[in-house]
C-alpha cells in the first residue's frame, strides 16, 4: 500500500510574525542607510569647500591678492557683474567656460551679442552641495533678456554684521571679501580693496573665508509665511545682479556673500536679512578658512566665536569651537 506524508505550511500568524520581524529589520535597516549615503554627501560638500579654497589661493599666488567680491567695468555699473566666484573658474579646472564667457574682458550683459550667455546657467559641481535640492537648477536672477545664473551654495564671507554689505555705512566689512572693483569711493563710508592674506592679521587658520549655505532651506519666513521663489535667497556663482546694491537683498551682496550676524541655520527677522550660513547637513554646516582648511562648525556656535571667526583684523582670541 502506498505512504503518504503530511507537509505542513507556515499557518497565518507564523507568517505574520515573520513579516512583522522583517517590517522591523527594514526600520532599523534603513536610518542607518540614510547616514551612510548623508555621509558621503557631507564628504563630498567638504571636499568642494577645500577645492574652492586651493582655488583661491591659487588666485592669491597668481594675483598677489584675493578677488574683490564682484568684478565691474566701471564704477558706476548697475548692470549684472561678475561674482568672485566667476574669476576663481580658471582655478577649478574650469578654465573653457572661463573662456567661453569672456570673463577676463567682457562683463555679463555683452554676453546675448555673442551668443555666449546661455554658459551663465552651467550647472557646475564644485559650487553644488549634493545634499541641497533646490526647487530650480538656476537663479531667478538674470540678464535684462532672461538668461539666469548657475546657482552656488558657497557664497563668501563678507561681515560679521546682520548684512552683508558691499561698502561700509552702518555696516561693517570685517570679512574676508570687501567690495566690488572698480568703485567710487561713496561719501563718509568705507570701501575694502581686495584683500591680501597679509591683511589677515587674525590669523589664516582662525578666519573663515567662504561658507556653506543651502537653497532649500530658507522657505519661510520669521512669522511662519511661505517665502516666494522670487524672495528666497539664492546665490549664485556666475553673477551679481545688482552690483549698485548696497545691502543685503535677494538681488544683491546675498547673493554672492554672506554674513555672521545671525546664527547657523537662523530663519532670520526681515528680508533684509536673509542671508545666514546655513545647510542642510544635521547641526551645523562646512566652511572654509583662509589656510585652505575646511573645518565644519555646530550651529549652538558662540555668536561671539562665530563672529570672531569672520574678522580678519578684529585681534579676537579664539578657543575652540
Amino acid at each position: 500500500m502506498a505512504r503518504y506524508r503530511s507537509v505542513h505550511g507556515f499557518t497565518l500568524i507564523e507568517l505574520l510574525v515573520v513579516i512583522a520581524i522583517i517590517g522591523v529589520l527594514v526600520g532599523l535597516l534603513l536610518p542607518a542607510v540614510q547616514q551612510a549615503r548623508e555621509a558621503a554627501r557631507r564628504s563630498a560638500c567638504t571636499n568642494n569647500v577645500k577645492q574652492i579654497g586651493l582655488a583661491l589661493h591659487n588666485y592669491v599666488d597668481a594675483n598677489k591678492e584675493l578677488p574683490p567680491s564682484a568684478v565691474k567695468a566701471t564704477a558706476a555699473q548697475t548692470d549684472p557683474a561678475w561674482a568672485w566666484s566667476a574669476v576663481c573658474l580658471p582655478y577649478l579646472e574650469e578654465l573653457a567656460l572661463y573662456d567661453d564667457l569672456r570673463i577676463s574682458t567682457l562683463q555679463p550683459s555683452d554676453l546675448p551679442g555673442i551668443g555666449a550667455a546661455a554658459g551663465l546657467g552651467t550647472r557646475l559641481a564644485a559650487f553644488r552641495c549634493p545634499s541641497d535640492t533646490p526647487p530650480r537648477e538656476t537663479s531667478p536672477r538674470k540678464l535684462s533678456g532672461g538668461q539666469e545664473f548657475g546657482l552656488s551654495n558657497y557664497p563668501g564671507v563678507n561681515s560679521s554684521s546682520v548684512e552683508t554689505r558691499l561698502w561700509g555705512g552702518s555696516g561693517t566689512l570685517n570679512g574676508v571679501f570687501g567690495s566690488p572693483q572698480p568703485i567710487s569711493k561713496p561719501l563718509g563710508v568705507a570701501v575694502v580693496p581686495p584683500r591680501k592674506f597679509k591683511d589677515i592679521t587674525d590669523g589664516l587658520s582662525s578666519t573663515l573665508m567662504v561658507g556653506e549655505r543651502a537653497a532649500d532651506q530658507l522657505k519661510v519666513d520669521n512669522n511662519g509665511a511661505a517665502l516666494s521663489d522670487n524672495g528666497r535667497t539664492y546665490t549664485s556663482w556666475a553673477a551679481i545682479s545688482k552690483p549698485e546694491q548696497v545691502t543685503s537683498t535677494w538681488e544683491g551682496p546675498n547673493e554672492i556673500l554672506g554674513s555672521t550676524g545671525e546664527p547657523i541655520n537662523s530663519i532670520a527677522p526681515s528680508w533684509r536679512y536673509w542671508n545666514p550660513f546655513r545647510s542642510t547637513h544635521p547641526g551645523g554646516c562646512n566652511f572654509g578658512r583662509a589656510d585652505g582648511t575646511v573645518v565644519f562648525i555646530n550651529e549652538d556656535i558662540s555668536m561671539t566665536t562665530y563672529q570672531a571667526l569672520t574678522t580678519v583684523a578684529g585681534g579676537e582670541v579664539v578657543g575652540s569651537y
